[in-house]
């Protein structure tokens, strides 16, 4: 069992592929997908000492927006609490105002 983890190593080295949701994935589309992400990281790592900024707009934000994540803006408030940094929803019904 890895440390923390969900899984365990055999699982997700091996067992994994002989789930049917592993089987009902299309590789053409994971390969797009993973040479997609690719660019984002190679882009990433051209940066010079990347700050979190840098690393939002440049890595994660489109790799979650090449998992098909709608990204909403941050809410601002005017109370001092704790707010996410990036709200995300899965489709944009649950936009907030949409």
């Amino acid at each position: 069992m890895l440390s923390g983890g969900l899984f365990s190593r055999y699982f997700l080295d091996t067992g994994i592929a002989t789930t049917p949701a592993w089987n009902a994935l299309q590789l053409a589309g994971t390969d797009a997908f993973a040479a997609a992400a690719r660019a984002c990281v190679d882009e990433f790592r051209a940066a010079s000492d990347p700050n979190e900024a840098v690393t939002e707009q440049r890595l994660i934000f489109p790799v979650l927006k090449l998992l098909g994540w709608d990204l909403l803006p941050q809410q601002g408030t005017e109370r001092r609490e704790d707010i996410p940094d990036l709200p995300l929803a899965a489709d944009r019904p649950h936009r907030r105002g949409a």
